[in-house]
């Protein structure tokens, strides 16, 4: 009996050396390199909990830092691109929950409250995450609380990771047209690559296709002064001239400039489009 009970026994531990080193090759492949263990261990020299995978390339790192857990993103050179940390709400900036708060939104059911920080963006962007029913949307904050992205969400099409680098055609349209912007925000949203930047004081929205990379229109919101005069007299003429403007959104496109007109009629927003020319071209 005792020789068939060492038997078993040996028989368990050496299955379990051989499970333990299949297991460890398998996790071989995902293990970063020396530059990128560097850069990690003098970014997050607290972390604990540490575990890493390789998505599209990357190296990404799986966490604990302080009390929050978080995901960073390296390159093969050990550069650091971005790190997106889960929040709890009463770590966001005051002025981020003043104006969810403040917002539509306020009373909607939270799923995830999440910090972003990104290489070359001085900035971190807050996203709350939050639905009603069937309807979910992902709302994105600057530090300053401004509602800078509001992406619907409700049938899960977001890959909910941000994009960790600009593509180069992005980059290349943005320095040849807006030359010394600053990039303030950027993501995926279904069939488009939206980049937001502040140029010359103003921010401004940029939309590209996601594939190709091609710019198909920026958005900026503008006065009334601001728009064409040509346009400023055919609002004044027109017979929504007395409806208060909530806003005013520039959007330019290959095919020219519209301004499109959110006004308030009572407890209702009515949308008026006019093109460059002060012609009425939708409402």
């Amino acid at each position: 009996m005792k020789t068939k009970l060492f038997v078993l026994a040996l028989m368990l531990l050496i299955g379990g050396v051989v499970v333990g080193s299949c297991s460890k090759n398998d996790d071989d492949k995902d293990q970063p390199n020396n530059l990128v263990l560097n850069s990690f261990n003098e970014m997050f020299p607290g972390a604990s909990q540490v575990s890493w995978d390789m998505d599209d390339g990357y190296y990404v790192a799986d966490f604990y830092n302080a009390q929050f857990n978080a995901e960073a993103w390296f390159n093969t050179a050990g550069s650091w691109l971005l790190t997106e940390t889960e929040l709890s709400l009463d770590a966001l900036p005051a002025a981020v929950m003043d104006n969810f708060n403040k917002s539509i939104y306020y009373n909607w059911e939270i799923d995830e409250v999440s910090k972003i920080e990104r290489a070359g963006i001085k900035e971190p962007t807050y996203t709350i995450e939050v639905q009603l029913g069937d309807t979910e949307m992902k709302l994105v904050y600057n530090m300053a609380g401004e509602l800078i992205s509001e992406i619907n969400d409700s049938d899960n099409t977001n890959t909910g990771t941000p994009p960790v680098v600009i593509p180069e055609a992005v980059q290349s349209y943005i320095n040849a047209n807006y030359s010394g912007a600053t990039i303030l925000y950027f993501d995926n949203e279904r069939n488009v690559f939206e980049v937001d930047i502040l140029h010359q004081g103003k921010q401004i929205e940029l939309l590209f296709d996601n594939k190709t990379y091609l710019w198909i229109e920026s958005n900026r919101e503008v006065m009334l002064t601001e728009t064409p005069l040509a346009v400023q007299n055919a609002f004044k003429e027109s017979i929504y001239a007395n409806k208060p403007i909530e806003e005013i959104e520039e959007i330019t496109r290959a095919s020219g400039v519209i301004y499109e007109f959110e006004l308030k009629d009572g407890k209702h927003d009515i949308m008026v489009v006019f093109n460059s020319a002060g012609v009425i071209v939708a409402k």
